[in-house]
């Protein structure tokens, strides 16, 4: 029964890992480049 809970546990890490980084890919405010580079930036903003 341990086991079954260990993978469990693993592959919502991988499911939320990879959709945490498809989020900051495709969307307008890219949150976890966000948290590390500590910029708020949305992908449309224009130096001008």
């Amino acid at each position: 029964m341990r086991r079954l809970g260990m993978w469990a546990i693993l592959v919502f890490m991988i499911i939320h890992i990879y959709a945490a980084i498809r989020e900051d890919i495709m969307s307008r405010q890219p949150m976890i480049s966000m948290k590390v580079s500590g910029h708020r930036m949305f992908k449309d903003d224009r130096i001008d």
